[in-house]
């Protein structure tokens, strides 16, 4: 005697509902926080007071005035035989826009 097994028979609608309801409370928990964080970010941070505290206005390029941290190589690093910071010692090495050795 051979019995067939259909999907109704171990699957019920309450099953199916708390199997899937965690997922979609997550997905709803998401979207709210997407929203209120996409609202805090266009109301606060483009405002002068985000503006001063930013550390861009003092780094983040290489122009005149700025404060600069960067590393100067005698090779050039893409075509050193050895990878690596460990293999290639910088020649020079600038902090706060200013040499350190």
């Amino acid at each position: 005697m051979i019995r067939k097994i259909r999907l109704s028979d171990s699957f019920t609608c309450g099953k199916m509902l708390r199997f899937a309801l965690p997922s979609v409370v997550m997905n709803v928990f998401t979207s709210l926080y997407s929203v209120v964080d996409g609202f805090f970010v266009a109301n606060y941070a483009g405002t002068a007071s985000w503006q001063r505290s930013s550390i861009e206005d003092k780094k983040g390029s290489i122009t005149a005035g700025k404060e600069a941290d960067f590393l100067v190589f005698d090779k050039d690093l893409l075509t050193a035989q050895k990878e690596g910071f460990s293999y290639n010692k910088p020649a020079e090495v600038y902090f706060a826009g200013k040499k350190v050795n």
